[in-house]
């Protein structure tokens, strides 16, 4: 396990979707994550939209 992510459906949206970083949601406190910060943002970047 290298990291585990918490937060709601908003801001995981908002993190893959729209212009939020890891490091800013975990700042504003709605997101949580244990372990290694880079790999969960490493994991977010699986998701987004692809480049237009």
């Amino acid at each position: 396990m290298d990291a585990v992510v918490r937060g709601d459906v908003r801001t995981l949206w908002s993190v893959v979707f729209i212009d939020m970083t890891v490091a800013s949601a975990i700042d504003a406190d709605v997101l949580e994550v244990t372990g290694d910060q880079a790999a969960a943002q490493r994991f977010f970047t699986l998701f987004g939209l692809p480049p237009s």
